[in-house]
């Protein structure tokens, strides 16, 4: 049904501004059979889907569309755990959000900000730590964990703080003994 709304919609953008699919197939550089095909059958990879998307949005369509972003279990707002093991559903993301990792957050530690059973969206490629910001880490004595970095020392020590004041800073000698998985980037919560 998702194919179907992109694809319909593909289809009115490019009347609208007189495109055809020749065109398309050129500005985006994949051949003109896999537009067509796309457009009549709905059939195609998601790359050729995303080259034309991103193609649109330069011509200013900014039809907002989610894709299945997968969910895995899980990482500690408290104590550390293990990550990435079985797949636990998925969660329908904006298009630009896409490329990130989903996890749910067990524990209260990050308490406001993450309630136990919140579904986070980590950007892998956002490695480098910044100030303030929250991060999943893997710390090799604890396991995966979601916290909110700060500075000591002029970047000498690294302090892991949870927003739950009941539990303790980590304190991280140098960012050579932490594993950067990502930095938090969004969050579906229930209250």
């Amino acid at each position: 049904m998702l194919i179907e709304q992109i694809r319909w919609s593909i289809k009115e953008f490019m009347e609208r501004r007189n495109l055809k699919d020749v065109d398309v197939a050129k500005a985006v550089d994949v051949d003109a059979r896999t537009v067509r095909n796309f457009l009549e059958k709905g059939k195609g990879n998601l790359t050729t889907v995303e080259k034309i998307l991103d193609y649109f949005s330069r011509l200013g369509w900014n039809y907002e569309i989610t894709f299945p972003v997968p969910v895995y279990e899980e990482v500690a707002a408290g104590e550390g755990r293990e990550i990435f093991g079985e797949e636990a559903g998925t969660v329908l993301v904006p298009r630009r959000l896409g490329r990130t990792v989903a996890i749910k957050v067990r524990g209260d530690s990050m308490e406001p900000a993450l309630v136990d059973g919140s579904i986070i969206g980590v950007d892998p490629e956002q490695k480098e730590l910044k100030h303030g910001k929250m991060y999943v880490l893997y710390l090799p004595w604890k396991g995966a964990v979601v916290k909110r970095i700060f500075f000591a020392e002029g970047r000498k020590k690294i302090m892991a703080k949870s927003d739950n004041m009941e539990y303790p800073d980590i304190i991280i000698d140098g960012e050579e003994s932490v594993y950067v998985i990502g930095r938090v980037v969004w969050s579906f919560q229930e209250y």
